[in-house]
């Protein structure tokens, strides 16, 4: 039934992104604890793995839908979450302004809404499952620079 599910959600968000083109915000954060990433697989994305993260609600900040969406999806709470920066990709026919943050988990244990997660863990930073989406190796970069300058 899942399997299902995946394809025609799949389907759904390639023929939306073909028939539309459509160009929107999006928010992906790095969380980290103890050396390890939490990265997921979306029921409606690739089979690879991301960062969490959604969309960005009007007059919400990047930081604010971070906090949001990973309370959502993970129901997980964040502490020091920080702004990355803006990585501008086309995905599916979309034009995606992702706007990457870093944060740390108050904890380790997370409860995937099975909706809209497919799969989802910690993974030790240098040994991270493929495939992988190329905003993950973006934000890794982007915080190694941050953490370089501190």
């Amino acid at each position: 039934m899942m399997d299902l599910y995946h394809w025609a959600l799949r389907f759904l968000v390639v023929s939306y992104g073909f028939l539309l083109r459509p160009r929107s915000d999006r928010v992906r954060c790095l969380i980290l604890r103890e050396g390890k990433v939490l990265l997921v697989r979306n029921m409606g994305g690739r089979e690879e793995w991301s960062l969490p993260g959604g969309g960005i609600k009007k007059n919400e900040s990047p930081i604010d839908a971070a906090r949001r969406e990973v309370v959502e999806e993970l129901k997980l709470e964040l502490t020091d979450v920080e702004s990355l920066g803006i990585e501008e990709i086309e995905r599916d026919f979309m034009k995606v302004r992702a706007h990457l943050v870093s944060a740390l988990a108050r904890r380790v244990n997370f409860d995937p809404y099975k909706w809209e997660i497919r799969e989802a863990g910690w993974f030790d930073v240098n040994n991270l499952p493929k495939p992988r989406s190329p905003l993950l190796k973006q934000a890794l970069k982007l915080h190694k620079n941050l953490l370089d300058k501190a």
